[in-house]
Order: structure tokens, then sequence, then C-alpha cells
């Protein structure tokens, strides 16, 4: 044995191959062993490649459980003794194995002239600094051919390419602790003939699909040299990095909107286009400009404008309190572009969507527009209110915070602090069946008690106290009574 497999470490799920090179006369068969059982390449996930001289094991979509085994070389000749070489595979979860390698630029398909220079690019990462090998068909890449160049990068040069180059190309990256490979890119080479202009020989039909369908657009163009094909919608490129040749198919999913996208070939010698219309059938396009206005503590006013010019025969207003307990939303059905949503809590976010319905159906809503709402006045008052006399001329009087400080339910989120109380008025008056207007009014702009002084000795004070903030005053308290001490007397 030249070449033994050497010992790996993977990260589940990934790919490894183990290489194992023979020299004898007569030639040597190799097959491959898992834990003394002969590996068979009839299996989905395993495959076995033979070289010139000797064999490669592949095993995809590694599996910890079942494949991390010994795995053995055997060559055999009839001549003589088997030689043996064995390997272990590690195999790590994919939340560990850290700095096993890391592809960070894959190969991707790549089309090339006879006889013309060309790269497959490929690039990792991981600590150690990896080392790059290349595949072709899962077979290693002979770099004893000089036309075949690895540069530092991991980039793959082929110089004068011909078609024996043609093949689907992987690299792998590799460093003590593991390795790790990328996706595949196809290189195809070409003879040059004759030079014709593109043109198309597939031309995609508009297609109708439901909403929420989807739809697969083919566009083939010929020429010499080879076009490129991609797919644009308006002046957005839906093709990746680099142009498919001859063929793009466009897999288009969850369609909800109509529209027109264009197949461009591209050649040395031209471009061309073609125009294929998508349309959604059936359901109303989705509103836009959808605005909020005249927000007060239980109000809004919504607006918005039709998608599109299409027959409408109403709208769907859907909303919710982001912070309530519950996910239920509110559904309202209107004829207009616009609607004033009564019934809101003060103080709260609101999520607001709008979708157009008409005979097919409710279309797709607009995307979420949040608010939050104004204050009102207290809506409940002070609790638990209590004095009690410090001498014969002053009081101090004590409350605790109204259950609805705004007005309705407050939902405590850090966003909306429980409370926008700006103060409290506290009533006081030793005739209490005159109107609560000629009280004597005592304003505590922040606490929860406040000292009443200059009061009359052995005296009975009736006390009341109400919460105000910007909106207003809120109810007032249940009264209480109180007596100041005689005179000459200190509590």
């Amino acid at each position: 044995i030249l070449t033994s497999p050497r010992d790996t470490n993977v990260v589940e799920d990934g790919t490894v191959s183990f290489f194992c090179e023979v020299t004898g006369n007569p030639k040597p068969e190799i097959h491959w062993a898992k834990d003394n059982h002969r590996v068979h390449s009839l299996r989905r996930r395993i495959s076995v490649y033979k070289t010139s001289n000797g064999s490669v094991l592949r095993i995809e979509r590694v599996q910890r459980r079942r494949d991390e085994r010994r795995y053995e070389c055997i060559a055999d000749n009839g001549a003589g003794t088997q030689a043996t070489a064995a390997a272990m595979l590690n195999i790590y979860p994919k939340d560990q194995g850290n700095g096993i390698p890391k592809i960070t630029t894959h190969p991707h398909r790549n089309v090339v002239e006879k006889d013309q220079n060309t790269i497959m690019v490929c690039s990792a990462s991981g600590n150690p600094e990896p080392h790059i090998t290349w595949f072709k068909d899962s077979i290693p890449v002979d770099l004893t051919d000089p036309r075949l160049t690895l540069l530092e990068s991991g980039t793959l040069h082929i110089r004068e390419s011909n078609t024996s180059d043609e093949g689907l190309y992987e690299c792998m990256a590799e460093n003590e602790l593991g390795s790790a490979y990328s996706y595949p890119g196809q290189l195809t080479v070409y003879v040059r003939g004759p030079l014709v202009p593109p043109r198309f020989i597939n031309i995609p039909e508009d297609v109708e699909v439901t909403p929420g369908g989807s739809a697969n657009l083919t566009c083939i163009a010929v020429g010499a040299p080879m076009p490129n094909v991609r797919w644009r919608l308006g002046s957005v490129d839906l093709s990746p990095e680099v142009a498919s040749p001859l063929k793009n198919v466009l897999k288009l999913n969850d369609i909800w909107e109509s529209g027109t996208y264009t197949c461009i070939a591209t050649s040395d010698l031209g471009v061309i286009r073609t125009d294929v219309r998508v349309e959604v059938k059936g359901l109303a396009a989705t509103p836009v400009n959808v605005a909020i206005s005249e927000v007060t503590g239980t109000s809004l006013k919504l607006t918005w404008s039709p998608g599109s010019e299409d027959p409408i025969d109403s709208y769907r207003i859907t909303y919710k309190h982001i912070f309530a307990d519950s996910d239920m939303s509110t559904r309202v059905n209107v004829q207009s572009t616009e609607y004033t949503v009564t019934g809101l809590s003060p103080r709260a976010i609101y999520e607001f969507r709008v979708a157009a319905v008409n005979s097919f159906g409710i279309g797709r809503p607009s995307i979420p527009v949040n608010v939050i709402t104004g204050e009102i006045p207290p809506g409940s008052p002070p609790q638990n209110v209590r004095a009690q006399s410090l001498d014969s001329s002053s009081l101090v009087v004590q409350w605790e915070k109204p259950e609805l400080p705004n007005g309705w339910i407050q939902w405590e989120k850090p966003e909306l602090p429980n409370g926008w109380i700006q103060g409290y008025k506290v009533y006081y008056t030793l005739t209490p069946d005159i109107p609560l207007s000629q009280w004597i009014v005592h304003d505590v702009d922040d606490g929860l008690q406040t000292t009443l002084t200059d009061l009359f000795p052995s005296s009975t004070y009736t006390i009341c106290v109400r919460a105000f903030n910007k909106e207003g005053e809120g109810p007032i308290s249940e009264a209480i009574e109180v007596a100041t001490q005689p005179a000459g007397q200190t509590q």
C-alpha cells in the first residue's frame, strides 16, 4: 500500500472520502471494510470509485450513530498475503467541531471554450488554516498534470481546457482537526463552431397561478459562443452571481402578486430578451399607503389606497393589541378606503393590517403598521386614602395609586410603564355638605402623601383625593374623616 487512508474528523451531515493507493504484480484488487464488514457501494450514501492505481471510499451525509467506525482498505492480488491499512472516522455534532474548516466560497457552474484557460474557485476558513484538495467526479484531481495549478487561495487554475476536463468539481478543506466539502460546480468545455448570435429555442408562455401558488419559468437560448441566460423582474436581477449557460429555470414560490419577468440571453454577439407574464388569478391586490392619523386615547383614523384598479367589494381591517395576554385579533369589514377605529385602550401599542376583498376571497394583507394610542384622564380614584393627626394644626394624608391611572387597564411592559399621572388634588373641609368646588384644594405634584397645615385644633376634617394628568382629572375618592388634636397636644 503506497497511500493509506487517514483518520478523519468531520461534522455530522458532511461528506468524507478515504483514499487508498496500492501497487503489485499482478495488479491488486481493492475492497473496503467497516468494522471488519465489507462495504458495498450499492447504498445511496456510500460510493466506491476506482482510480488508476487505487480506490476512493466516499460517504455522504455522515451520521454519527451509523458511520463513526473503523474503515479498512484491503488489497489482494492472489499472489500473497493481503495488504491492509485502516483509518478511524470521528463525527462531531453540528454545534461542535470548532476549528474544523468551513467552505467560504464554493465552486460554481462554469463554461469555457476549448483551449482557453479557466478557474474553479474555492476558499475556506479554519484554525489551523486548512489546505485545499480538489475532486472531479468524486476522484482526486491529478495535480501532476502540468495544465493544472492549485493557487495559494485554493482556486484551481486550468490551462488550455479540453473536453477531458469536463465534470463535477468539488473542493475539500482539511486541517489537523477535520475536513469539509464544498457544494459541487459543473465545468463544461465547448468547441467553438461558426459564430451564431443568441436565439431562444424555448420561450416560456404566460402563466396563471392561484394566490400563494408556485411556477417554474424555463428559458433556453442557443448560439456560438454559448449565451448566458438570466432572469430579471423589473430592474432586479433574479439569477445567481453567475448566469447559467444555455438554460435557466426560475423557480417561483408563494406568489401573491402578478408581475412581468424578463429572460435575457447574452453572448459576445448580442443580447436578446423575452417577457413572461405571471398573473395571480383571483384575489385583489394588497392595499398600499396605509396610514394612521387623528390618534386619541381610544380611537384613531386609518386610511389606505387600493393596490390596483381592479374591482374591490370591501376591505378587511385586522388589528390587535401587541402586549395583550391573548393573540386574538379584531376584524372589521368596510366599504371605503378610510375607517375610524374606536374602543381602543389608551396608551397601548396596536398593529393594523388592511386586505382587499373581492368575489374570489381575501387578498394578501398589507405590511403591518403600529401605533401608540394617547392618554385619557385617570379612570379610577386613588386607593386606600387614610390620614392621621400630627398635632393640633396639621394632618398627614396618604393614598395609593389608582387601579386605572390612565383610564383603562394598563399593560405593564417596559415600553409602557404603568401610569402617567402628573399629580393629585387633596380636597378637605369642615363642612362636607357644601359643593366640592367650595372645598379647600391642596395640589401634590409628586408622591403619595402630603401634610395639611394651618388647621383648627379639635376639629373634624373631611378629606378626599383625585388624580390628574394632562388629559384631565379622574374620579374623586371616597371621603374620610379625621380630627386634629386639642390645642397644646402633639402626637
